[in-house]
């Protein structure tokens, strides 16, 4: 039993005053859930100031929760069509450049075969690349190194050698994408 209730409160206005936890926990949730999914039913509502601007605070938060899953539903989409349609376009000036110069066909489906894997998120090196790029002389060499070192180290030739020969060597190394039998 639920003492000094306001007799305008929706626990008294419903004859929850007698009921026991559960079943006032089940009203609460139920009132809840159809708040933020912004069904309503109106069964349950707002009799007190102050209930009326908890459930305003509620309606808010569903409100915010429902604009972010899809806002973030929404650029998704939006950067998978954009990363499509630049794939799409990369691939239509290869045709087109392709039927302008006569191109031979093995040079056409090596770079047709290149800007297919470029868009596959798994082989991004160009991106790495680029993002090593954007940092100061100084910082790049040290991040090539960190990303390169064990590469290198395991070449024959490097092995044995003085680690920070090995280090400077790697400092130096950029990210190159070769296709099979272009070497």
């Amino acid at each position: 039993k639920i003492e000094g209730i306001f007799p305008n409160s929706w626990v008294a206005r419903y004859g929850f005053q007698d009921a026991g936890n559960w079943e006032i926990y089940s009203a609460s949730i139920y009132w809840t859930i159809t708040t933020i999914t912004t069904v309503g039913y109106g069964d349950i509502s707002a009799g007190t100031t102050v209930e009326r601007w908890f459930s305003v605070c509620v309606m808010m938060f569903g409100v915010m929760s429902y604009s972010f899953a899809i806002s973030t539903i929404s650029n998704m989409l939006s950067e998978t069509d954009e990363k499509e349609e630049i794939q799409k376009q990369e691939l239509e000036n290869l045709q087109s450049m392709d039927l302008e110069f006569n191109m031979n066909t093995e040079l056409y489906f090596k770079l047709k075969r290149l800007l297919t894997l470029k868009h596959r998120e798994e082989l991004n090196l160009m991106d790495q690349q680029a993002f090593i790029d954007i940092f100061p002389k100084t910082l790049r060499r040290q991040l090539s190194q960190m990303m390169n070192y064990k590469i290198i180290s395991e070449v024959p030739v490097f092995k044995g050698k003085n680690p920070y020969f090995v280090k400077k060597v790697a400092s130096y190394l950029k990210v190159k994408k070769i296709l099979r039998d272009e070497y």
